[in-house]
């Protein structure tokens, strides 16, 4: 019997076989009756072994090849169908979601112009009424010389200026004490002008608005009233920043404040600092 891979040694067949399949398949596919004929029965069993072996070891493996690749084609063919039926759902979800967004959109653009108008013809209404009040209360209180002053209040720079409370007061007050005032404070600012603050009423003191050359010396001598505290004379005399009403209003309700705390804690300091009241330690006092 031939060994694999060799043709037979004897007969048609005989000679190496050397891989040469090619006229093993010659054979098969043109086979001879004079081959046949004068074949001899061993050489006709080795000549099917080897065609048998041949099928085995070249014709099979191709075979599970193929069938191996063909069944991993049908996988990922079956995958990709599932992603495409995946995309094509996707796809209608994303054209609902766009109709949707659509239909929100015309649903806010129509309630957009709806408050418009509700907003223009509410304004219209309000500003009506309000020319209406102010045409009946306010002719008084918007003279013109009333317009003039609240504008230049309001056009007003304050950062030069401090205000004075607690001064002794006169009715023909000359600003005697501010000498001895700038003395107690180690200070010798420039003052552009000083005036008390409303009518001269007995028994009351008012305010005194001291404007200076700069914000530095307004910084400065802000910077040193609390020894007012010390000097018998100046005790009770507090010095502020210029503040409009509005935020003389917001520092009522400090120094309010300020009050309460000192005393619901006797053994405690507190003073005002950016917009709040707050507590001062022994070392910072």
């Amino acid at each position: 019997m031939a060994m694999a891979g060799t043709r037979p040694s004897t007969g048609v067949f005989s000679g190496e076989y050397n891989g040469a399949e090619e006229s093993l398949w010659d054979s098969l596919s043109t086979p001879s009756k004079y081959k046949i004929e004068k074949a001899s029965q061993k050489d006709l069993v080795e000549w099917v072994e080897m065609a048998g072996r041949l099928l085995i070891e070249r014709v099979y493996p191709v075979m599970k090849s193929q069938y191996s690749v063909a069944k991993k084609c049908s996988k990922v063919e079956k995958k990709l169908m599932e992603r495409q039926e995946e995309l094509i759902s996707a796809q209608r979800a994303l054209v609902g979601a766009q109709a949707q967004l659509v239909k929100l959109q015309e649903q806010l653009l129509e309630k957009r112009e709806q408050v418009i108008t509700d907003v223009k013809t509410t304004a219209k209404e309000e500003m009506r009424s309000f020319s209406t009040v102010l045409e009946k209360e306010c002719k008084t209180s918007l003279a013109p010389q009333r317009i003039q002053r609240a504008v230049a209040a309001a056009s007003e720079d304050r950062s030069c200026n401090i205000v004075i409370y607690g001064l002794t007061d006169s009715p023909g007050d000359k600003e005697e004490l501010l000498p001895e005032l700038w003395t107690t404070l180690a200070e010798k600012p420039l003052v552009k002008s000083a005036q008390r603050l409303g009518r001269f009423i007995a028994g009351q003191t008012r305010p005194m608005k001291i404007s200076l050359a700069s914000k530095e010396m307004q910084s400065c001598i802000l910077s040193k009233k609390t020894r007012l505290r010390e000097s018998e004379l100046f005790s009770r005399v507090y010095i502020s920043p210029d503040l409009t009403s509005e935020e003389r209003v917001a520092r009522a309700v400090l120094v309010k404040k300020l009050k309460e705390e000192k005393e619901r804690s006797p053994g405690k300091s507190f003073r005002i600092k950016g917009g709040e009241v707050v507590e001062v330690s022994s070392g910072t006092q």
